[in-house]
Parts: structure tokens; C-alpha cells; sequence
């Protein structure tokens, strides 16, 4: 079920429906919070999706929430040497970036 929401919202994050892909996204999360013991690559990839649409809404402190949650995860289940580890660092450089904040957004690359 939480990968048919994370599917859905994907779907509508292409089209540009950013409120009904933030509606499948949180529905995905939900369910993955719900289980006994979550799947946390499949909830850090929904964070991942929930920073990429509010980086595309310029809503950039909960793109950096969503970003960071994707990578606490990630080095939780791979380690600090993982490429998703490095992809989400990136990331949160990036936005940063974007903010003009140059300085900062160095020691996430």
C-alpha cells in the first residue's frame, strides 16, 4: 500500500499537482509509520520525494526537513560511505545553495 501512495504521488509530482502528490506522499508515510517495524528505505525515499516538492515550491525549510529525514535514514541503514548517503548530502548542499547560503551549503558537499 505505501508503495502504491509513494507511486501515486510520484505521479502527480510529474504532472506538477503538488497538493495531491504531497496527499499520496503523507498517506505514504503514514502507513509506513504505522507497521511494526517500518521499511525505512521505502519511507526515506517518500522523504526524499516530500524535499523534492517543496524544493520545486520554494518552500525551502520543509524541503530541508523532509531532506534531512531522508538522510538520517539513510546513514541509519547504510553507513556514512553509502551513495545515498552522499545524494542526500548533495541535496541539502544544493538548497542551501539555492538560498544563497554558500558557506554553509560547503560542508554538506
Amino acid at each position: 500500500i505505501g508503495r502504491t501512495w509513494n507511486k501515486l504521488g510520484t505521479l502527480h509530482l510529474f504532472k506538477g499537482s503538488n497538493d495531491s502528490s504531497i496527499y499520496a506522499f503523507e498517506k505514504a508515510i503514514e502507513f509506513y509509520l504505522q507497521m511494526e517495524e517500518p521499511d525505512l528505505t521505502r519511507l526515506s525515499g517518500v522523504y526524499n520525494n516530500m524535499g523534492i516538492i517543496y524544493y520545486n515550491m520554494s518552500d525551502w525549510e520543509n524541503a530541508f526537513e523532509f531532506y534531512n529525514k531522508c538522510l538520517e535514514i539513510d546513514r541509519k541503514v547504510y553507513g556514512d560511505h553509502h551513495e545515498y548517503v552522499t545524494m542526500g548530502l548533495t541535496n541539502l548542499g544544493s538548497l542551501l545553495a539555492t538560498q544563497g547560503l554558500h558557506k554553509k551549503a560547503l560542508s554538506y558537499y
